[in-house]
């Protein structure tokens, strides 16, 4: 299977998963998998907001894609996030000790989802496909750090009171930073209207005032059943390593492991979000370099390590074109070398079909082989198809 850019979707495609609506993951499919998508199913498809699918052709035969979650815990985190936001809306006071619970349950089933996963790396463009909201929003950010969590506690462990490293407990850790990942933005809540749904440019008042939705957030939850290890991460997700983040300006050790981890999977997550930031989103590739660039500076250097260890620019199905020219299908990653897949090279550099396909280790090639960019086709799809 492999990715597909709506623009470049055309009649007689075969879906390889089910198509949601934005912003939802169960419940009844917009479109179901292994349909044989028309005319009128295009059109249809054009209108819904979907941004990208999954289809079945001869060119990816055998390439498969797993999703960090399956579709059920993706709708219950989802119900679960949905619910909490409602009740504080409403005003209702702090989160009700069974909201706790039932956030904390499942996050747990996110945590395992993710640990037990097939591919090594969680990559965002398995993510975005199911399209953008507030609420797939938090929950990329939950998957995206919890990751990167366990990628850096497996390595570092944690820091006791008396700055000894350690890593007994880590999995109660894991799910209060979790919690923490899942509810961060819940300090938008307590910004107007006016300022939260505002497209564009802030004012500088205005994004004063946003800046201040972390301790917001820690205002709204005051009274709730929630550890001290989940409310650092919502208070320090916009802090960053040299100072220059908000709300407080905290730097270096100051700012918690539970932090600096919710810092660099919010960052990540919303570099490629269309609803977030001021101008267009990045390709996770692009957003995956600047993180990755500012190593030591705007994250610590061991998180942003865990990120390159837990997260892959290209997900498997991602379609891509090779420095030279030539375009593919990633088929699998490398743990120690994500920015080097494991390619099926399909088309040449005029866009003319391989008969067959060759798969291509980029790990293998010296640095003598890389990718220029992630596509949203394959020469023959839609838009993609060369011109003579």
């Amino acid at each position: 299977m492999r990715q597909v850019g709506i623009d470049n979707i055309e009649p007689g495609m075969t879906t390889a998963r089910h198509v949601y609506q934005p912003g939802e993951a169960g419940g009844v499919p917009l479109l179901a998998a292994r349909v044989r998508i028309t005319e009128a199913i295009y059109k249809r498809l054009m209108k819904s907001g979907v941004g990208v699918i999954m289809i079945d052709d001869d060119l990816s035969a055998g390439i498969e894609v797993f999703p960090p979650l399956n579709d059920e815990t993706r709708q219950q985190a989802i119900s679960v996030l949905k619910s909490a936001v409602e009740a504080m809306g409403k005003g209702d006071g702090p989160l009700a000790l069974e909201q706790v619970q039932d956030v904390e349950s499942v996050i747990s089933k996110i945590l395992t989802e993710v640990a037990n996963r097939k591919n090594l790396l969680v990559c965002l463009s398995d993510l975005n496909i199911f399209g953008g909201s507030r609420m797939q929003h938090a929950l990329n950010v939950c998957i995206v750090g919890s990751a990167v969590a366990k990628a850096f506690f497996r390595s570092h462990g944690w820091k006791d009171f008396r700055g000894q490293r350690r890593e007994d407990g880590i999995e109660d850790r894991m799910v209060k930073l979790g919690v923490g990942l899942l509810l961060q933005d819940i300090g938008t809540l307590a910004v107007p209207d006016s300022i939260r749904d505002k497209h564009g440019i802030l004012t500088a008042e205005e994004r004063a005032i946003m800046q201040q939705h972390p301790l917001l957030g820690l205002e709204l939850l005051e009274g709730s059943e929630l550890s001290p290890l989940t409310k650092v991460a919502i208070a320090q997700h916009h802090e960053r390593y040299d100072g220059s983040g908000y709300p407080r300006g905290l730097a270096g050790d100051d700012i918690h492991d539970h932090g600096q981890i919710a810092a660099i999977a919010e960052a990540y997550v919303s570099l490629c979000d269309a609803e977030v930031g001021d101008g267009e989103p990045f390709e996770p590739h692009e957003a995956y370099r600047l993180i990755t660039q500012a190593r030591g500076r705007l994250f610590r250097p061991e998180i942003v390590d865990a990120f390159t260890s837990a997260i892959a620019p290209y997900g498997p199905g991602t379609t891509i074109q090779l420095a030279d020219g030539r375009y593919g299908i990633v088929v699998g990653n490398h743990s120690a070398a994500p920015l080097e897949p494991l390619v099926r090279v399909t088309h040449d550099q005029d866009g003319i079909a391989f008969d067959p396909p060759v798969d291509v280790d980029l790990h293998k090639s010296g640095g003598k082989l890389s990718i220029k960019a992630a596509t949203k086709g394959l020469p023959g799809d839609r838009t993609m198809k060369p011109t003579y």
